[in-house]
């Protein structure tokens, strides 16, 4: 760390090198601001403490934000091994107010995720946390991990657990299946046989408009098939369909449980074994000392204990 050693360090302190890191990461500095609950002329007067401590511009402006300099590269890693150090060391004496942070979290998720967490998220972020912003995206599983990586992301809720050491995660809750079907479906009875389930018209949720899911696994392995009529890219679709039409969906039994009454339709237990799946927090474990975050995480687990 010569380079950073030479520097006056009388002229450097964690804050300043947090906004290096998050400028080096996020290339615009309103995000910056964001992520870190600071002004954008806070984050600019900053930058000038920084440019004069290593005498380098650091980062040159561009019109989509703006770009490190070969100097600011060069430094890159070892002040992000400062941080994590000092993270470590002061880890435990890390504080997060909900009540006057203007934090903005950003959490990833597949669709059924967001839908699930989200309204509950939000109830209990405005009850406990009035200056606090929610930022949702759907991304999939790969696409979370590197954002991750690339602090562009706080948390993504997922179905695996945690790669490697990079990746830290808590267990959330374990998910099972249910079959939604109007209330006035005509081929229904009281209880939902194998026989009738085959019969029926299939909805199936599939991102990339396949038409084959895990239910068409389980029933293969009984030598069995159903007949999927149509795929729809998200939940909420599906489950209009289902209102509209004699056909049935079998989807995680949270959302089914939570969202049937919206649509006025009912849950059945299916008739063929489907095999439950976990769902996680994950997060970098260069956060892992992040107040901020674990509050957070706390209440997903909350709402997932719920």
């Amino acid at each position: 760390m010569s380079d950073i050693n030479s520097i006056k360090l009388r002229q450097l302190d964690l804050t300043l090198l947090t906004v290096f890191s998050e400028v080096m990461r996020h290339r615009k500095l309103t995000v910056v601001a964001e992520r870190l609950g600071l002004t954008q002329s806070a984050i600019s007067h900053s930058l000038k403490r920084l440019r004069r401590a290593f005498d380098d511009e650091l980062f040159m402006r561009r019109p989509f934000g703006v770009e490190p300099t070969q100097r600011a590269m060069e430094i890159a890693e070892r002040v992000e091994r400062i941080i994590l150090l000092s993270q470590e060391i002061v880890g435990e004496a890390q504080t997060f107010e909900p009540s006057s942070s203007q934090r903005l979290f950003r959490i990833a998720g597949a669709d059924q995720q967001i839908a699930l967490f989200a309204p509950l998220l939000i109830r209990r972020v405005r009850r406990h946390a009035p200056g606090v912003r929610l930022s949702f995206r759907p991304q999939m599983r790969e696409e979370a991990l590197k954002a991750l990586a690339d602090g562009e992301l706080d948390v993504a809720i997922g179905l695996q657990r945690a790669p490697g050491t990079e990746y830290v995660h808590r267990h959330l809750f374990n998910e099972t299946y249910r079959v939604l079907a109007r209330k006035e479906q005509p081929q229904i009875k009281r209880k939902l046989t194998l026989k009738t389930y085959l019969e029926l018209d299939h909805v199936l949720v599939s991102f990339n408009g396949g038409l084959r899911g895990i239910v068409d696994v389980s029933l293969a392995k009984l030598g069995k098939s159903r007949r999927v009529v149509a795929s729809v890219p998200s939940f909420f679709p599906a489950f209009a369909v289902v209102a509209e039409t004699d056909a049935v969906a079998t989807v995680p039994a949270r959302m089914a449980e939570h969202y049937r009454s919206h649509f006025g339709l009912v849950c059945h237990e299916p008739p063929v074994e489907i095999r439950s799946f976990a769902v996680h927090a994950l997060w970098h474990r260069r956060n892992n000392n992040d107040a901020g975050l674990k509050w957070l995480v706390d209440g997903l687990a909350a709402i997932a204990a719920g």
